[in-house]
């Protein structure tokens, strides 16, 4: 699934709450930023300390740095820097492989993505919590 944490609802006109965003990234092993503008804020290490694979915006120098080089660099343009994508659909496909790849080699998001399939509070109450309770009735 994919969200964009910025004006989905005329309601959310300035982002929505703060809250959401930590639970999103809570529940997230991706954060894809291709802010054309953003130079420096603290999304990104938000992002870095809920443990999800960043995958920032080359063509902002800073991004880098805010990141210490520990991301997937894509360039994606700037308020600057103008970058012209000769055959988007294979660029975005070839972006997408990268991520997929480096996903599929980090032994943290995969450990966090079994847990999330595994142990979560659905597989928890019908394993664990229902045959409980169903055998406490049954006393």
């Amino acid at each position: 699934e994919v969200t964009f944490t910025c004006r989905l609802r005329p309601e959310w006109e300035i982002g929505i709450p703060k809250r959401m965003v930590r639970e999103l990234f809570a529940c997230s092993n991706l954060f894809i930023f291709p802010t054309k503008e953003e130079t420096f804020g603290l999304v990104v290490p938000e992002a870095a300390l809920a443990g999800c694979l960043l995958v920032l915006n080359e063509s902002l120098p800073m991004q880098r740095e805010v990141a210490g080089g520990r991301a997937l660099f894509y360039h994606f343009g700037s308020h600057r820097q103008k970058y012209v994508i000769a055959a988007p659909e294979e660029y975005f496909a070839g972006i997408a492989r990268d991520i997929l790849d480096q996903m599929r080699r980090d032994l943290s998001i995969s450990a966090r993505d079994y847990a999330r399939r595994r142990y979560n509070w659905d597989w928890l109450y019908q394993n664990e919590y229902l045959p409980m309770l169903e055998e406490t009735r049954g006393n």
